[in-house]
């Protein structure tokens, strides 16, 4: 089916928190920088809160609690900037009871303290990701 007029992607991301830490992943693609985990909601998700849930369990092996809604944003992806598509994201914040692992496209989590975040974060988060982590500090 050819769209004649630009589509918005929907994407989910997560805020997983643990006191005062935030969990970060980051892709082999990425350089070593960091991000929120999340993707691309699934044609067969029945929700955003389903998609983020399926998108956690995937990149991270953990399942969530508590996850509420946060905001949503438009993210300027740099794949599609030059793309009349563009993304928007639903952001999620949660917990996790569970230990965490990098899977799925993440090569690698951790837990970072907030502080530790505001320290790194225009250098080492990627840039579509630092709105978004901005607002949650």
């Amino acid at each position: 089916m050819k769209v004649d007029y630009p589509v918005s992607f929907q994407t989910v991301d997560i805020a997983c928190i643990k006191g005062t830490k935030i969990l970060l992943g980051t892709k082999t693609k990425d350089k070593g920088k960091w991000r929120l985990p999340g993707g691309f909601v699934d044609v067969t998700d029945e929700s955003l809160e389903a998609a983020a849930r399926r998108e956690f369990k995937e990149e991270c092996g953990a399942s969530l609690v508590k996850l509420k809604y946060f905001k949503s944003f438009r993210v300027d992806d740099p794949r599609y900037r030059e793309s009349e598509h563009k993304i928007l994201t639903a952001l999620f914040k949660a917990k996790t009871n569970e230990p965490v692992k990098a899977g799925d496209d993440l090569s690698e989590v951790s837990w970072f303290n907030f502080e530790r975040v505001k320290q790194i974060l225009e250098k080492d988060i990627v840039e579509e990701h630092i709105p978004l982590i901005k607002l949650l500090l």
